[in-house]
């Protein structure tokens, strides 16, 4: 049944959100998956988002934020509803377009998975739907092509049937000899309760950045590296001085002094117990996920390394801070050029030979950009390290390492 709330703005297909960036629009969508990202702030405090991939039969695949009250009515949801989202507002952040529900948002469940695992029909699905006649329309589109093209419906629902079978599996009793567990779903991968090396197949969802002081609550989605791929600070945001060894941040921007207190004194991984200092990939939260679950995965500098196709902060930072020193000399030019300045110095003439050479930064940011762009069809090879007695956002899952082979696919 609709809600009673009235609608703000015209009800929409997928492929004509570009055209209605900033103003309030309506969606009828199937949930493909809701993802809800946890985090605690160092400084106190606690925010949620909810990440939402739908699609409908203009664009198979579309993501939606969900922030406030709209959170709650996600809870009821699962993969395979049919939904109504009301007065959502699309937005759009570098290339990418997606929505975002606002105070004046709110979601209803149209069909329930279940319902269409019974297909008898659209017309007899459309009894069960109380909208205008634009919304059936749109309802009856839907329908048939949910059906056309057959999301894996029957293989979520036969997970979530098995739940309570999955979770009464006897793991204990190879714990003394199973070192390495093979998991098919991330279902299986969040109910171990065994701590050993777990490798699954996922796709990368977000990357969440800790943040070391207390953030705005208009700035909370910066806190998510899909929010700030375009913007200057971004490499000052990942990256920071620690140990290459350990992972550990030992640089002075900790923030509160609780958060100084949690940095090891001694390196665990040295054999002196001496922290070795470079530029580190700060310490962040890999969200992954599949067809039905997610899983927040710690990722530090060593197994960062390896999701960033092997490029090193240290060649990142440097050369980050090279491109900047040549954006700094060709305005330089600009000036000489106009009268407004000396002539070159040899310094400036290096400088512009080095431009010549491997923009690592550039090769960098591309990865990162593949990496939070590759969608449900591009699965990674997951290798964690698990242990039980964490919570699951605090490093239960540790991420060893990344790979794409080709015969694991097959």
């Amino acid at each position: 049944m609709a809600s009673a709330i009235g609608w703000y703005g015209p009800l929409i297909d997928l492929s004509e959100a570009s055209s209605h960036v900033t103003q309030f629009v309506q969606l009828l969508v199937f949930l493909h998956r809701c993802t809800p990202l946890q985090f605690r702030q160092s400084v106190g405090g606690e925010a949620i988002r909810t990440h939402v991939q739908v699609g409908d039969e203009t664009r198979p695949f579309f993501f939606v934020t969900l922030w406030g009250k709209a959170m709650a009515s996600a809870c009821t949801l699962a993969p395979g509803d049919i939904i109504l989202l009301q007065n959502v507002v699309i937005v759009k952040y570098g290339t990418s377009v997606e929505a975002k529900t606002v105070q004046q948002s709110s979601i209803v469940r149209l069909i329930h998975s279940s319902e269409l695992l019974f297909f008898e029909g659209v017309e007899a699905l459309m009894k069960h739907v109380r909208v205008g006649i634009s919304t059936k329309e749109k309802f009856k589109r839907m329908i048939e092509w949910v059906h056309k093209t057959k999301p894996p419906i029957h293989s979520i629902s036969r997970i979530h049937n098995h739940k309570d079978g999955l979770n009464a599996v006897n793991w204990k009793k190879h714990e003394g000899t199973k070192k390495f567990q093979h998991c098919s779903s991330l279902f299986e991968v969040k109910n171990l309760d065994i701590s050993c090396k777990a490798t699954f197949f996922a796709s990368v969802g977000e990357i969440f950045l800790p943040s070391t002081t207390k953030v705005d609550a208009l700035d909370k989605q910066s806190m998510f590296l899909s929010r700030k791929i375009c913007t200057h600070n971004l490499v000052e945001d990942v990256i920071c001085t620690g140990c290459q060894l350990c992972g550990s941040p030992l640089g002075f921007d900790q923030g509160s002094e609780q958060k100084k207190a949690d940095v090891p004194l001694y390196c665990p991984e040295s054999s002196d117990r001496l922290h070795v200092l470079s530029f580190i990939y700060r310490p962040f939260m890999l969200y992954v996920w599949d067809e039905v679950e997610y899983v927040p995965v710690l990722v530090k500098n060593t197994a960062a390394t390896h999701l960033f196709g092997n490029i090193k902060a240290d060649k990142v930072y440097t050369s980050y801070k090279r491109s900047q020193s040549l954006e700094t000399c060709s305005a330089s030019k600009e000036l000489h050029s106009m009268g407004c300045t000396k002539s070159s110095t040899p310094d400036a003439n290096r400088n512009s030979q080095s431009s010549k050479s491997i923009n690592i930064f550039f090769i960098w940011l591309t990865l990162l950009r593949v990496l939070l762009k590759q969608g449900k069809h591009a699965p990674l090879r997951f290798l964690v390290d698990v242990n039980t007695d964490l919570d699951k956002g605090k490093g239960r899952f540790d991420l060893i390492s990344v790979s794409l082979s080709c015969s694991d696919l097959v």
